[in-house]
């Protein structure tokens, strides 16, 4: 059965929550560290790595035994993916992708990123990983197999977050335009041409986006309270849900998304079949999350 693993930055510790009784179980991280800071999460195998603000280092999570190991990596770890048996973990303060080893257990690369890299994602079919840098508001996109930078694209004010399409022909790019009294909006990067291709403004601070095989997007607008739904292939913006807070996180299992709310702490799950909203308490500052 499919769990849900929420990072909770500023608690220390995973929920683990079932999708179906949405009944939660607490991963405590603080062995040794005061502040841990789970910020970033994906699954390698029977395990879950985790990013860590605080700690300067990853954490892995071996679910079936209850137990976990910290290797420490660099100051700020925003975010983490794995391709094959390597960890891609970004690093905010040193501006930095530092590639772990995660057989023996060692640090192998230091690739340099752009400005506060954020947030990280890896396409396994084409080999390929985007990161995406707020402050010098661009992306990158890397080439796994040479772990060589293959392209550099601009793209807009203040980007959070960077995903492939499912057919992998494309990328949907959070521009959040955050601090600025306007909209953020939504731009699809056609990987053929290295160009933007689409635009659609959506909330104010859009953070976070996930999409399915159906040609559908779901952005959280942190600074009000919304969720996007967004036809990438039209890119046009369908609707919006109100969820008030500060939704964050996201993610959706069939007919379901669940949402992190950051400033009530919260795990909101909205059916968008029924449209019913159910609410589960979790730890402070709700972040990256992850369906296992």
């Amino acid at each position: 059965m499919s769990k849900l693993y929420v990072c909770n930055t500023a608690s220390d510790y995973i929920s683990e929550v079932d999708i179906i009784t949405l009944k939660e179980r607490k991963i405590n991280l603080t062995k040794y560290a005061n502040r841990i800071g789970p910020h970033g999460i994906c699954s390698y195998n029977d395990n879950l790595i985790v990013a860590n603000n605080y700690s300067n280092s990853i954490t892995k999570i071996d679910i079936m035994h209850n137990d976990t190991e910290d290797f420490f990596i660099g100051v700020h770890l925003n975010d983490v993916r794995v391709y094959k048996d390597t960890a891609y973990i970004i690093c905010g303060e040193t501006n930095s992708l530092i590639t772990f080893d995660l057989i023996n257990n060692r640090v192998m690369e230091y690739i340099p990123t752009g400005i506060y890299p954020h947030s990280i994602e890896i396409c396994e079919e084409l080999a390929l990983a985007v990161i995406t840098n707020m402050l010098s508001e661009n992306i990158i996109l890397l080439d796994c197999i040479s772990n060589e930078v293959i392209g550099n694209i601009k793209v807009g004010h203040y980007p959070t977050k960077s995903i492939f399409t499912p057919e992998g022909k494309g990328i949907l790019i959070c521009s959040s335009n955050m601090g600025a009294d306007k909209p953020g909006g939504i731009k699809l990067l056609d990987l053929e041409s290295l160009t933007v291709v689409g635009e659609v403004m959506v909330g104010r601070s859009p953070v976070d986006i996930c999409c399915d095989q159906y040609g559908y997007s779901y952005i959280t607008n942190f600074n009000d309270g919304s969720i996007s739904i967004v036809n990438y292939n039209s890119m046009k913006e369908l609707y919006k849900i109100f969820i008030g807070g500060m939704p964050r996180g996201i993610v959706k299992n069939n007919y379901d998304l669940f949402i992190g709310d950051n400033y009530n702490n919260l795990l909101i799950n909205y059916k968008l079949s029924s449209k019913e909203i159910k609410i589960i308490p979790v730890g402070k500052e709700p972040n990256g999350m992850i369906i296992n």
